[in-house]
């Protein structure tokens, strides 16, 4: 929004949040090319799924630790894209990363793009490596997409990392409008499918300069290949 502070006000916080949290891969939402040159430009370990998609939501990553052999987009019916990269890690193991943004508006939007995901997660060449899925989903955990992609439950459908009901401290959504309370609806997910085992999963309250960096409260979730030891 017009009264939200401007990205050049943002950008210090938003650096100082990955690099607080080092995470391995990031998940980026509604970024666009200058947005993307300024983080590089201050994360000099990090890399990106180029080109920068129209709407964002491409994938930023720890280049020394984890590589995209493989990256591809889907477009949905609504005209927005979700990326899946083939990431192989230096530790010896691999992982398929997507990063989706939902349509705010409608849910059937928002049912047609969980479908084109589960397609192209289902679709993968690599039936054996594990799924991770980030994103600015639109949804709340009991909504027909979170379902949809969840599988209700069943096997064969991907799993969300957060618990449910969901804490009021890991909402997510209008973090400028609730002071960081999330609105009290959780709209931003980590899921996942296959051998990993998950550690940890919160939402991310920093405030660098004293402002929000976001909108939204950044997920952050770690997790562990069943074999590894860290």
């Amino acid at each position: 929004k017009p009264s939200d502070p401007t990205w050049e006000k943002r950008v210090g916080g938003i650096v100082r949040i990955i690099e607080t949290y080092k995470p391995a891969i990031v998940g980026l939402q509604e970024e666009d090319e200058a947005m993307v040159a300024d983080l590089l430009s201050r994360l000099p370990e990090y890399a990106y799924t180029a080109p920068v998609p129209d709407k964002g939501a491409g994938i930023l990553y720890r280049a020394r630790e984890w590589m995209p052999v493989e990256y591809r987009r889907e477009e949905t019916p609504d005209g927005r894209s979700i990326g899946e990269a083939l990431m192989k890690g230096s530790g010896g193991h691999d992982v398929y990363f997507y990063n989706a943004h939902f349509s705010p508006f409608e849910e059937k939007m928002r049912l047609n793009a969980a479908s084109v995901l589960l397609k192209m997660i289902r679709d993968r060449p690599r039936q054996d490596v594990p799924v991770i899925v980030t994103g600015d989903l639109n949804s709340t955990p009991d909504s027909p997409p979170l379902k949809l992609l969840t599988g209700h439950g069943t096997s064969g459908g991907l799993t969300d990392s957060f618990p449910f009901p969901v804490p009021e401290s890991d909402c997510t959504s209008d973090a400028y409008g609730n002071n960081g309370k999330g609105g009290r609806i959780k709209i931003d997910h980590i899921l996942f499918m296959g051998p990993l085992n998950p550690v940890s999963a919160s939402a991310s309250h920093d405030q660098p300069d004293g402002i929000f960096p976001s909108d939204h409260l950044p997920v952050l979730g770690e997790f562990d290949f069943p074999d590894a030891n860290h």
